[in-house]
């Protein structure tokens, strides 16, 4: 389905575009509940309508029917919008709103300008026509990507949009930030600048006649290419029938090979990564990698507790809540249990004595941990069945907007394993007022990231000193911008440019820096002690196309 049309040809197409739009009513509600595919058709050189761009899109009119409810009966992830438009946003439940679930574009050479461009241009003028108060999505409904860097220019044009109001939920995730357009105040939908550097405006509005990365393979080698060259590269790379004469085929590998190797510094420059720049990255890598294979346990036990105490619970009546207490215990035991036997053993093995001390302090000075962490052996697999009956009985607490459980303290006490570990316990367990689970789990989550906390603490004091020194390594080896490289890729289908995820800048640096600031092990302080006093590497706001532009029309 890719069109291949660059942002240019839509820009200066847009009024050939079509424009259509399907409603399919709700089966649950008799009225009020849509879902709606919208579809953006652009024609060819050849007169052929393709599809340029499409919107998944539900929408809700207040008036008649609850926006949560509604929302909650087709999915989780409308619901999380919903109730987000409804509770923090505090927008009227009596609202005309949309949801924008999933919003795809059809272009390998096209960049999500174009998406802002026809968002702009017909995606709001078609809700505004259908009288709709408010428009909300996540940053992955608009666009789905992991690149901090996307993410960033992706920031970027949300500001320039007719976005009012955000929020950052579950872990600060940028994916799953929810924005919200407030309809009755966008009078004006008109696509406005980019971008404020005149020479990048300028460079906007000039075609890139040219493959740069072909130029370079030309003057680098000093060799001539068949004629009709790049045309037969793209049919390489697209088509996987090809009849090409075996000069020419071994002309494009040769090309395909060179330009995988090529990187440009977002100011333009072209980088060699050496053998010995890759050692000082992978030691980079090895040492984040070691965190994230942690992180990742760590952020599903606080994802589990964020369900337990969540409000969202209260309106979900088909949610089974020993399950729910399950899935926190068994993750945070698996948590605790692989820091403690395998991640420790492996990266921090001297910190072990240290460990075993300050977790049978821990365990025997804190009730809530000792109980939820023997409570997992009661209840095997949470995830997989109703779960050990931990819990005997939930009551809501509507003004704290949660849900209260309280332990099934008999059924406990018959396990013979947890009786005999936590004897002593019980004398205090049994009592009424001692049996709400909440305030056990809270004390089992903060205990676990206070160990969690004091054991990055000491990873970062070993790796401290090399962590300075592969910082002061990519700043003098000239790491220390935006990269872009060829994404050429004839398995995928795709041809063009793209931010270099595997190539290690001093932007890599300070982000894994900040991951522990805000978590309170180092400070600001120790981030510029790191890095020499230098400042945060400036974040890009420049795509992979201008930045090649910036180099080839106005460098060279």
């Amino acid at each position: 389905m890719d069109t291949n049309f660059t942002d240019k040809y839509i820009k200066n197409n847009l009024a050939s575009i079509e424009f259509e739009s399907e409603d399919f009513k709700s089966t649950e509600f008799n009225n009020g509940v849509y879902n709606s595919i919208l579809k953006l058709k652009i024609l060819n050189e050849a007169g052929k309508a393709n599809i340029l761009a499409s919107a998944n899109c539900f929408i809700v009119n207040g008036k008649i029917t609850d926006i949560v409810d509604a929302a909650d009966s087709e999915s989780g992830d409308l619901c999380f919008v919903a109730e987000t438009m409804v509770n923090y946003f505090k927008i009227s439940q009596y609202s005309s709103i949309a949801i924008l679930d999933n919003y795809s574009l059809f272009s390998s050479r096209a960049t999500v300008v174009s998406k802002k461009m026809l968002f702009e241009e017909y995606i709001l003028p078609y809700f505004k026509d259908r009288r709709i108060d408010y428009i909300g999505f996540c940053n992955a409904g608009f666009e789905f990507t992991d690149n901090n860097i996307k993410q960033q220019f992706l920031d970027e044009l949300f500001d320039d949009m007719a976005v009012m109001n955000n929020k950052e939920t579950i872990n600060d995730d940028w994916k799953s930030i929810v924005n919200l357009i407030n309809m009755n105040y966008t009078t004006e939908l008109k696509t406005t600048p980019y971008l404020e550097d005149d020479e990048i405006n300028k460079a906007n509005t000039s075609e890139l006649t040219i493959d740069p990365f072909i130029e370079e393979y030309k003057l680098e080698t000093g060799k001539n290419l068949p004629k009709d060259f790049e045309t037969k590269y793209e049919n390489y790379i697209f088509n996987d029938e090809q009849h090409l004469n075996a000069r020419t085929k071994d002309c494009i590998i040769n090309v395909y090979k060179f330009k995988k190797n090529i990187y440009y510094s977002e100011d333009g420059r072209r980088i060699n990564v050496t053998n010995e720049d890759r050692k000082e990255m992978n030691n980079f890598l090895d040492i984040k990698r070691s965190f994230e294979n942690i992180e990742e346990l760590y952020n599903r036990v606080t994802y589990s507790y964020k369900s337990l105490i969540s409000g969202f619970l209260l309106k979900n009546t088909a949610i089974n809540h020993n399950v729910t207490v399950g899935a926190f215990l068994s993750d945070g035991n698996m948590f605790i249990d692989y820091l403690d036997q395998k991640w420790l053993t492996q990266y921090i093995p001297e910190f072990k004595n240290i460990w075993k001390k300050l977790c049978t302090y821990t365990y025997d000075n804190n009730l809530g941990y000792r109980l939820c962490y023997n409570l997992r052996n009661f209840d095997q697999h949470p995830r997989n069945h109703a779960a050990s009956p931990i819990i005997s009985e939930t009551v809501e607490k509507i003004d704290e907007n949660r849900v209260e459980y309280y332990l099934n303290i008999l059924k406990i006490h018959n396990d013979k394993q947890i009786r005999n570990k936590m004897e002593e316990d019980f004398s205090y367990l049994q009592k009424s007022e001692n049996n709400e689970f909440s305030k056990y789990a809270r004390n089992y989550m903060i205990n676990l990231t206070l160990l969690y906390n004091l054991a990055l603490t000491y990873f970062f004091t070993k790796n401290i000193e090399k962590i300075r020194n592969i910082y002061s390594y990519l700043s003098q080896h000239n790491f220390d911008r935006v990269m872009i490289k060829s994404v050429d890729d004839r398995s995928k289908k795709i041809k063009g440019t793209d931010y270099a995820n595997n190539v290690v800048s001093t932007i890599d640096i300070d982000n894994f820096l900040h991951c522990f600031e805000s978590k309170g092990i180092i400070n600001e302080q120790n981030v510029l002690d790191i890095r020499n006093g230098k400042a945060d590497t400036p974040n890009s706001h420049l795509t992979p196309t201008q930045i090649l532009k910036k180099r080839f029309l106005y460098n060279e």
